[in-house]
């Protein structure tokens, strides 16, 4: 293979997986697969399922998946592309769910520390009443909210300043 069929070959690649990922970049087509997993439906079932008014407008998304999907006696199924999209996309929401069950774990963990922090100061210094503890709950439950709200930002620059440090 000379160095021309290479590069032919990595622009190729690019392409196809551009398109593919253009191909699953809607949510409309990402409905159309998980519909498609188990049945084979008409054009008329899967416009009515999808809530789509337009023939032109599922049309259109069925042309952008593509390989992903085959026409087989009037009824579209997903091909073996389309079965490893679906996977793919499973995958991605199961790490999307796992990070924000991280997130949530982290700022439990963070709101006790600082409810119990919030209520050994005042004892330490003899200062409890009676409001200590709502203050101890509400002063824990706003800078975890805060906390939380703030993780994606604050984990964004992280992986940021890692990237840079690394390259």
């Amino acid at each position: 293979m000379t160095s021309s069929d290479a590069d032919n070959t990595k622009q190729d690649n690019g392409k196809s997986e551009a398109s593919l990922f253009e191909a699953i970049s809607h949510d409309t087509r990402i409905r159309a697969l998980f519909l498609l997993r188990n049945n084979a439906l008409g054009f008329s079932k899967l416009k009515h399922e999808l809530g789509i008014k337009s023939s032109g407008n599922l049309q259109h998304h069925l042309g952008k998946l593509g390989i992903l999907i085959e026409l087989n006696e009037g009824l579209y199924t997903l091909s073996d592309h389309g079965r490893e999209a679906i996977m793919a996309i499973e995958a991605v929401r199961s790490m999307q769910k796992r990070k924000k069950s991280g997130r949530i774990i982290i700022t439990m963990v963070y709101a006790f520390s600082l409810y119990v922090a919030s209520m050994n100061v005042p004892f330490l210094m003899g200062t409890v009443d009676a409001n200590t503890p709502i203050m101890a709950l509400g002063t824990s439950l706003i800078a975890s909210i805060i906390f939380y709200l703030a993780w994606p930002f604050v984990m964004s620059r992280y992986e940021k300043k890692q990237a840079e440090s690394k390259s």
